[in-house]
């Protein structure tokens, strides 16, 4: 209901500007001319309907943006699509990335949910490190000052390689009994950590991995579940289970100075 009525007042980039919704052809002027339109509008929001919209070059949307369910953004390497705005997005994947190609968002928003870039908890996909990295730089990246949370909804993630901490983002579970980080054997590369916390060689802050389960599945390649570099202050785990692991389940490096800061709270 909330989105059938969002999309009656918004100016529709597909009806009104002829976005193709194809995912072959560029429909960056469409979103554009909508995104104009709705500038001068009452209503003021680009409504994108269910299609797969690619977007070749960067583009930043200055009016609030309402994704339908089924709409998806197409994203190459190399493009940047910024939201000025609070988009309304549904429960599932609305982007999708090639290479280096990203979404940025307000600076002000505080949580994103991995699901949109595609992680599933459920399902044959076994590289969600990919989204759930993706869900992480965009926040690292658009919430910088004030930090944001990547959350991860119930369900068994199965993970190929690495996942990468940064700098004031926190990777959030509904509970460690009901959210899982997976190993797939099958799958799983030369990574020698599931979860890795650096900052570039920088001590990483305000950065947790919260709720959730880690289990390497006796990948012998993990030589650390958890790996820490230099921890900072309001860094560390909150209430995760690590089992599973041949090597080490826990990693805390100290820095330069011969200590380092990490809170472990309800750890198992």
């Amino acid at each position: 209901i909330m989105f059938r009525e969002l999309e009656l007042t918004g100016v529709n980039v597909r009806s009104a500007h002829n976005a193709t919704g194809d995912g072959v052809t560029n429909d960056r002027a469409a979103f554009s001319a909508a995104d104009t339109a709705a500038a001068v509008a009452s209503n003021g929001s680009d409504v994108v309907p269910a299609g797969t919209y690619l977007i070749s070059t960067s583009l930043t949307i200055s009016s609030p943006v309402i994704m339908l369910p089924g709409a998806i953004l197409s994203v190459p390497t190399g493009v940047t699509v910024t939201f000025s705005a609070d988009p309304t997005l549904p429960n599932q994947k609305v982007f999708s990335l090639t290479g280096t190609g990203s979404v940025v968002f307000p600076t002000h928003t505080d949580e994103y949910h991995a699901r949109w870039w595609g992680a599933e908890g459920v399902g044959a996909r076994t590289d969600n490190e990919v989204p759930i990295q993706a869900a992480i730089d965009c926040a690292s990246v658009s919430s910088s000052l004030n930090g944001g949370i990547v959350r991860l909804q119930t369900g068994t993630y199965l993970c190929s390689a690495t996942i990468n901490m940064k700098n004031k983002v926190s990777l959030v579970g509904t509970n460690r009994g009901s959210v899982e980080l997976f190993a797939n054997a099958a799958t799983w590369g030369a990574s020698t950590s599931m979860v890795y916390f650096a900052n570039g060689g920088f001590t990483i802050n305000a950065s947790y991995l919260k709720d959730m389960t880690v289990r390497p599945n006796n990948v012998a390649a993990i030589t650390a579940a958890i790996d820490g570099n230099t921890m900072g202050p309001s860094s560390g785990l909150m209430r995760v289970i690590v089992w599973g692991f041949v090597n080490t389940g826990l990693n805390i490096a100290t820095g330069a100075l011969g200590y380092t800061l990490w809170e472990l709270n309800d750890v198992e």
